[in-house]
């Protein structure tokens, strides 16, 4: 992966599923490009584990809580005590 358009780190691609993240411009079969670590800012768009299943959304701590929220105004807030985030959105790659 070039270092001058992802940065650097350990970096993973995978394949977007679903349309919980349309409004940040990522859209299902996408390939998004992450860099693999265990925390992550408010704000940041993450891959978290959360109940046995991996999700893509941007990330919030509120009231002790964490906020996983969906960029796509259909959708509701995914509120968890715990979590594992695994990497940190960097970049996303779209195939026509």
């Amino acid at each position: 992966m070039p270092r001058s358009l992802f940065g650097s780190g350990k970096l993973f691609m995978l394949h977007a599923s679903g349309s919980s993240m349309v409004e940040a411009g990522i859209n299902d079969g996408d390939l998004i490009v992450l860099r693999k670590q265990d925390h992550a800012d408010d704000g940041d768009i993450v891959v978290a584990l959360t109940n046995g299943n991996n999700t893509l959304k941007r990330l919030y701590h509120r009231n002790g809580k964490i906020v996983l929220h969906p960029e796509n105004k259909t959708m509701k807030d995914i509120i968890v005590s715990n979590c594992e985030i695994q990497g940190v959105l960097v970049g996303c790659i779209k195939t026509y």
